[in-house]
C-alpha cells in the first residue's frame, strides 16, 4: 500500500530502513507505520553519499512532529557523510515539523516555495529536499515540475553540486 524507495546507478554501500514514531491506527482514525530508508551510495569521487527518502503521517500532525525530530535525533547529527533527505513531510514551510527539520538541515526549495499538492491544481507545498552538512552541497537549481501525472503531487527537482572533497 505504501512505501519508501531511493533509485541510484552508484554502487550502494549500505541500506538502512528506520521505523519512525506513529500513532497506532484505530476505527475512527486510519494510519499507516512510517519510516525512513537511509541509502549510502559511492559518490562519483569515491567516497560515501547518503539519500534518504521518507513520508510522514498525512493525519496526525503529533506524529509528523515525533517523526521529524526522529530524523533529526538518527540522522541528522552524522556530519560526515553528506546526506540528502526528500520526501512528503505533510506540512506546509512554516509547520512546527518542518521547523524541526530545519535546526539540523538546509531547505534545497525554490523561493519562494512551489506549490507540490494536489498535483492537478497544487495549493500546499508539503514535499521537500533537505541536505547537509551546508558546507557539502551547492543547491545550483530547484523547482516544482509541472507533472501531474506520475502522482498525486508534484515532483520536486533539486540540482546539487558538491566541491571536491
Amino acid at each position: 500500500l505504501y512505501g519508501n524507495a531511493v533509485l541510484t546507478r552508484l554502487p550502494i554501500l549500505d541500506v538502512v530502513i528506520q521505523p519512525l514514531p506513529c500513532t497506532e491506527s484505530t476505527p475512527e482514525r486510519v494510519t499507516y507505520p512510517r519510516g525512513a530508508i537511509a541509502v549510502t551510495v559511492r559518490g562519483p569521487d569515491g567516497k560515501p553519499l547518503r539519500f534518504i527518502s521518507t513520508h510522514f503521517q498525512h493525519n496526525v500532525p503529533e506524529d509528523r512532529l515525533a517523526e521529524a525530530k526522529a530524523i533529526n535525533k538518527l540522522i541528522g547529527r552524522d556530519d560526515k557523510v553528506p546526506t540528502i533527505l526528500a520526501g512528503d513531510m505533510n506540512a506546509v514551510p512554516d509547520a512546527e515539523p518542518i521547523r524541526e527539520l530545519l535546526k539540523r538541515w538546509s531547505n534545497a526549495t525554490d523561493k519562494p516555495a512551489s506549490p507540490t499538492a494536489p498535483s492537478g491544481k497544487p495549493t500546499s507545498r508539503i514535499d521537500y529536499i533537505f541536505y547537509r552538512p551546508a558546507s557539502m552541497f551547492r543547491v545550483s537549481h530547484s523547482e516544482v515540475l509541472a507533472d501531474s501525472m506520475a502522482s498525486d503531487h508534484r515532483p520536486v527537482l533539486a540540482v546539487f553540486e558538491m566541491p571536491v572533497r
